[in-house]
């Protein structure tokens, strides 16, 4: 079973995601604060990365730049508004990086 790092605030919306991810998937939640991420990463080694940007207000660029320079394999999604997304523009330019505009379902995922 693949394993996904769901990263985000400890909210309702990150709670329903992780719900219906683990139908399929092996989830693990994370908050989003850079040293954490790594180190969650570091020790679940996971095969997707799901960044849920509700409630995060702005992602810590830290937490992106981790997993463009050290795990370039490892393919991040990130989940939020239109307006929330684009403040990560740069990122998507990487074919390691995409997102969806929420709201969304467990088949575009």
């Amino acid at each position: 079973m693949k394993k996904v790092l769901l990263i985000g605030e400890l909210n309702q919306t990150v709670s329903t995601v992780n719900k219906n991810l683990q139908t399929k998937f092996q989830t693990q939640l994370c908050v989003d604060n850079p040293e954490m991420v790594k180190g969650m990463a570091k020790v679940y080694d996971p095969d997707m990365v799901i960044i849920c940007l509700v409630g995060v207000g702005e992602l810590d660029h830290k937490v992106l730049d981790y997993f463009a320079i050290r795990r370039r394999t490892v393919p991040v999604l990130l989940i939020g508004t239109p307006e929330e997304c684009k403040y990560y523009q740069k990122y998507y330019d990487n074919e390691q990086f995409d997102f969806l505009t929420r709201p969304t379902t467990l088949t575009e995922l």
